[in-house]
C-alpha cells in the first residue's frame, strides 16, 4: 500500500479542499467526496461509508471531515487508520466555530458556496415545501448568510436567486479558504508526523514539537477570525509572528488609504508574497486581501535560518488569514462608526418626532400600529397604541374608503395626498384630522407612514366663517329685496298715477270741449284714455299672473300645435305697430312647420313681451330680427334688436322681478319690471330656458329654447285665426300700451 492520505469530505466543500491541496502543492493526498446528508428526509450513511471504503484501497490513513453526517461512524471505524473529525457544524471547516454560532444565534440560515451552487437540486431533495414556496425550516430564520470561500464565481448571483425564492433577506461573509487551508495543513502534518514516527522516533518528537507550535498558531489564527477592532487585530498578528518564529522583533506597518500605499511602495515592491531581508536573518511579508495590500510585516532575527523555506511557506498561509482578519476588522471599525452615526441620527430623529405637533405613526400590513410619536398618542388619548388596530380610532363612516386607500398604498407603493377623516379617540370627543400617507420599508417590511394634524379648530373656524358669509349673503339679499321692493312700489305708483292723470286730464278736456266743435279731438282723447286703460290692465294682469305663478296656481293649457305658425301670426300682427315706430322687423325660420305641445296664448305673450322690449329700446330706422331654428329635440327662438343694449352688470339680474335697465322715474320708456320675469316663468313652465346676450350700445338678443314634445292621444289643434283675431289685436294693444305717446 502506497503512502497516501485520504480526505473524505462532504461534496459541498470538496472543491475548496482540492484547491487548497493544489495551491499548496501537497502530494499523496486524495480527496473523496460523499453526498451531502444535510436536512434530507431519509438520511442514509451508505454514501459516506462507500466513500471511506473507496479510500481504503489506496490510502493508509483516512480522515473524515463532517458534521452530523459523521454520527456513529466511530462504531464502524475504530482503528488508528481512521480519524473521524466531527464538527458541531460542518461550516467549522472553513471558519471559526464562534462565528458560526454567532450567525446561528442571530437566526441566520447559514449556507456554503458549494451547497448554493446546486441549491435547487438540494431543495428538491429536502421535499419540504410550503404553499408560499418557503420551506418550513426557514419559518424561524430571519435571513440567509453565505460563508463565501470565493471558489465559485457566481455565488452572489446564486445567493440572490435563493434569497428571492425563500423570500428572506440575505448577506454574505467573505471567509476565503485560508482557515480551511490551516485545518487541512494541520491534519496533513499530523498524518506526515505519524508516518515519520514509524520511521524515526526523534523525527516524531521534532514533528510533535512543530505540530504543537502549529496548534498554538492555529489557535491564534482562530482568534484572528473574531470580530475585533483593527488595533486589536494588529496586536494579535504581531504576537502570532513573535511566538511562531521566536524572532527578536516584529513590526507591522499598516496602509490605511491609497496615499499611504503609494508613499510606501518601496517597502513592498517585490515579487511574490514574501522576501528575505538584506541581512538574511528575517523576511518581509505582504499582508493583503483580494489583491489589495493592507500592510507590511517585518520579521527580524529569526531563530533558525535553516528553516527558511518552511518559514516562508507557513508565513504566507498565516499572512492570508491575517489579511482576512485585518480586512474584517476594518470593516468592523467602519460598521461601528456607521452604527454610532446611525444611533446619533436616530436620537436626533426621535427627539424631533417627540417634539413636533404633527402626529407620526407607522402601521404594518395588518393595519396595526408599530410606532406612534408623542403627539399621536396624545391625540388618540392612549399611553400605548402599539399592536392596536388603526380602525379602532377611525370613525366607521370612513372605514371603507380608508381600507381601500391603505390596500392601494401597499400594492402600488405610491403617496396619498392630504385627506380628511374623523377620528374617535379613546374616551374623548371625535376630532377631525388631515392625513398624508405613503408606503415605506420599516424593519425590512413594507409598512405605511401616516403624518396627521388636528384640524378640528380650523374646521370650526371655517364653518363659522361660512355661516357668517351665508348670513351676510342673506342680509344683502334681504336689503336688495327691500330696495327692489321700494323701487317697485315707487315705479308702481308712477305707473298707476300716469294713466290716471292722463285719464283725468282727458275727462276735463272733454268736459270743457264741445263735441260739435271738434269731433277729431274727442276721438284722439278717446284713444288716449283707451291706451292708458290698456296700460293699467297690462300692469294688473302681470301682477295677477306673477302672484299666481308664485303661489303655484298658474296653469298652462298644452296642445299639439304648430309653433312656427303661432309665432309667424304674432309677427305679422305687430308689423303695423313696428312700422309706426320706423323700425323694420325681419322674420326668418329654417322650417315651415313644427308640431309640439305648447300653450299658444302663453307663446304669444312671450313673443309680444320680447318684441315690446325690442321696440321700446330700438331707435328709429333700427331693425328687429326674429329667428327660429330647429334642432333634433328643441326649438330655438331668438329676438334680436339693434337698440341701446344692456350693461353687463345688469344682465345677470335682468330676469329678476322688478329689475329695469332704466330705473329713474324720468325714464324714456314706461314699464314695471315684471315682464321679463313673467316671460322667464312662462318659458320654464314649458320646460325650457331663456338667456340674454348683449353689448351696451350694440343691441340685445333674447334667446329661449323649448323642448319638442308631443301629447299622446291628442290630435293636432288647428287654430281659427278669424275667431282669435279680435282677441289678438286687443292683446297686442295691451302689451304695446306703454310704447306710444
Amino acid at each position: 500500500m502506497r503512502n497516501y492520505l485520504g480526505v473524505v469530505v462532504c461534496e459541498n466543500f470538496v472543491k475548496e479542499m482540492k484547491l487548497i491541496i493544489q495551491n499548496n502543492n501537497i502530494e499523496n493526498v486524495i480527496v473523496v467526496p460523499f453526498v451531502s446528508q444535510c436536512k434530507r428526509n431519509n438520511k442514509n450513511s451508505n454514501d459516506l461509508i462507500q466513500a471511506i471504503i473507496k479510500c481504503e484501497k489506496k490510502c493508509d490513513k483516512i480522515i473524515v471531515l463532517g458534521g452530523s453526517c459523521c454520527k456513529n461512524l466511530d462504531k464502524f471505524f475504530k482503528t488508528e487508520r481512521y480519524k473521524i473529525k466531527r464538527f458541531k457544524h460542518c461550516f467549522e471547516m472553513i471558519v471559526n466555530k464562534d462565528i458560526v454560532e454567532y450567525f446561528i444565534k442571530q437566526k441566520s440560515y447559514v449556507v456554503s458556496s458549494g451547497w448554493l451552487e446546486n441549491w435547487r437540486k438540494n431543495i428538491e431533495q429536502m421535499r419540504a415545501y410550503k404553499e408560499s414556496g418557503k420551506m418550513f425550516f426557514w419559518d424561524s430564520a430571519k435571513k440567509i448568510t453565505l460563508l463565501d470561500t470565493g471558489i465559485y464565481e457566481n455565488s452572489i448571483d446564486k445567493l440572490k436567486e435563493f434569497g428571492e425564492f425563500v423570500k428572506l433577506p440575505y448577506d454574505y461573509i467573505p471567509v476565503g479558504v485560508d482557515f480551511a487551508s490551516s485545518l487541512i495543513s494541520n491534519n496533513i502534518l499530523e498524518w506526515k508526523l505519524e508516518a515519520a514516527k514509524r520511521k524515526n522516533i526523534d523525527l516524531v518528537a521534532k514533528n510533535n514539537s512543530k505540530l504543537a507550535d502549529q496548534a498554538i498558531v492555529f489557535e491564534l489564527l482562530c482568534e484572528l477570525t473574531y470580530a475585533m477592532t483593527e488595533k486589536e487585530a494588529i496586536e494579535n498578528v504581531v504576537n502570532l509572528f513573535d511566538l511562531f518564529y521566536a524572532s527578536e522583533r516584529s513590526v507591522y506597518i499598516p496602509f490605511n488609504d491609497d496615499n499611504s500605499i503609494e508613499s510606501s511602495r518601496e517597502l513592498y515592491d517585490f515579487d511574490g508574497e514574501c522576501v528575505w531581508n538584506d541581512t538574511k536573518n528575517g523576511f518581509i511579508l505582504k499582508i493583503a486581501y483580494k489583491n489589495k495590500v493592507l500592510g507590511i510585516m517585518k520579521i527580524y532575527g529569526v531563530e533558525d535560518v535553516s528553516k527558511k523555506e518552511y518559514y516562508m511557506n507557513f508565513a504566507m498561509i498565516i499572512a492570508r488569514v491575517c489579511g482576512l482578519s485585518i480586512s474584517n476588522s476594518r470593516r468592523y471599525d467602519r460598521q461601528k462608526e456607521v452604527e454610532k452615526l446611525l444611533n446619533q441620527e436616530n436620537e436626533k430623529t426621535s427627539c424631533i418626532l417627540s417634539s413636533i405637533n404633527e402626529c407620526v405613526s407607522v402601521i404594518d400590513s395588518e393595519y396595526k400600529f408599530i410606532y406612534n410619536n408623542c403627539a399621536s398618542r396624545k391625540i388618540l388619548n392612549v399611553d400605548k397604541s402599539v399592536d392596536r388596530n388603526i380602525f379602532e380610532f377611525i370613525h366607521p363612516k370612513h372605514h371603507e374608503n380608508v381600507l381601500k386607500t391603505l390596500k392601494d398604498l401597499l400594492c402600488n407603493k405610491e403617496e396619498v395626498c392630504l385627506r380628511e377623516m374623523e377620528l374617535t379617540p379613546h374616551n374623548k370627543e371625535s376630532i377631525l384630522v388631515e392625513t398624508s400617507s405613503r408606503a415605506i420599508k420599516y424593519d425590512g417590511n413594507w409598512c405605511i407612514l401616516n403624518v396627521s394634524r388636528d384640524i378640528t379648530e380650523r374646521k370650526r373656524a371655517e364653518e363659522l366663517r361660512e355661516k357668517l358669509i351665508e348670513q351676510s349673503k342673506l342680509l344683502n339679499q334681504t336689503l336688495e329685496y327691500d330696495r327692489l321692493k321700494n323701487e317697485f312700489f315707487a315705479n308702481l305708483s308712477h305707473e298707476l298715477r300716469t294713466p290716471l292723470n292722463v285719464l283725468y286730464s282727458t275727462l276735463q278736456l272733454l268736459n270743457i270741449t264741445s263735441t260739435d266743435e271738434n269731433e277729431e279731438r274727442i276721438k284722439r282723447y278717446y284713444n288716449i284714455m283707451k291706451q292708458n286703460c290698456f296700460r293699467l290692465l297690462r300692469l294688473i294682469n302681470n301682477l295677477i299672473d306673477a302672484t299666481k305663478i308664485d303661489s303655484g296656481f298658474y296653469k298652462i293649457n298644452l296642445k299639439n300645435q304648430d309653433i312656427i305658425s303661432i309665432i309667424e301670426d304674432i309677427v305679422l300682427s305687430v308689423v303695423e305697430y313696428v312700422n309706426k315706430n320706423e323700425i323694420e322687423i325681419i322674420f326668418d325660420t329654417d322650417l315651415e312647420e313644427r308640431i309640439m305641445a305648447c300653450d299658444a296664448d302663453k307663446i304669444e305673450r312671450i313673443i309680444l313681451n320680447l318684441l315690446s322690449n325690442a321696440i321700446k329700446f330700438t331707435p328709429s330706422n333700427g331693425k328687429i330680427f326674429l329667428n327660429i331654428k330647429n334642432t333634433e329635440k328643441t326649438i330655438l327662438v331668438s329676438v334680436k334688436d339693434t337698440g341701446i343694449g344692456i350693461p353687463i352688470e345688469m344682465q345677470k339680474n335682468i330676469f329678476n322681478r322688478f329689475v329695469q335697465v332704466d330705473k329713474s322715474l324720468s325714464r324714456n320708456r314706461e314699464g314695471s319690471g315684471i315682464g321679463l320675469s313673467l316671460v322667464k316663468s312662462l318659458v320654464e313652465l314649458h320646460g325650457g330656458s331663456i338667456w340674454v346676450e348683449s353689448e351696451y350700445n350694440m343691441g340685445t338678443e333674447f334667446i329661449f329654447e323649448l323642448p319638442v314634445r308631443i301629447l299622446e292621444n291628442q290630435e293636432y289643434d288647428i287654430r281659427d285665426v278669424s275667431i282669435a283675431n279680435e282677441d289678438k289685436i286687443q292683446r297686442i294693444s295691451i302689451e304695446f300700451s306703454d310704447i306710444y305717446d
